[in-house]
């Protein structure tokens, strides 16, 4: 059941699942608390980021210019780094074996996708 490129779509397949599973392993080992705004000091960065945005879409649509809505974009950019930044991300305990096998499921299944896509190596 080999396609065209050498590679085994069922293989390839089965790695994608072995990989996913491993990263949603992995991510329900994680707690994340402090969601909101990055902080500098007492100052959320919220209030100035959504001012400049205000002012960047006023200053758009009053223009005819592309550079305030790349700006625009820009700024959203900023703020869901601010909100990823503000969170905080923290393991749970979890025993070395079950770090050990997450790690070898997301290897075996990257191995396994590379060679689904045929990308065996003869040594030649």
């Amino acid at each position: 059941m080999d396609n065209k490129n050498g590679g085994n779509p069922l293989q390839q397949l089965f790695g994608l699942v072995m990989a996913f599973v491993a990263i949603v392993i992995l991510l329900l080992n994680i707690d994340v608390t402090n969601f909101g705004f990055y902080r500098i000091g007492q100052i959320s960065s919220a209030p100035v980021l959504i001012v400049v945005m205000v002012m960047l879409v006023i200053w758009g649509i009053a223009s005819s210019k592309k550079l305030p809505w790349i700006l625009a974009a820009a700024d959203v950019v900023l703020i869901v780094l601010s909100v990823l930044m503000g969170t905080r991300f923290y393991f749970r305990r979890m025993s070395a074996l079950t770090l050990i096998v997450i790690a070898l499921m997301f290897a075996i299944g990257a191995g396994l996708i590379i060679a689904g896509r045929g990308g065996k190596h003869d040594g030649k």
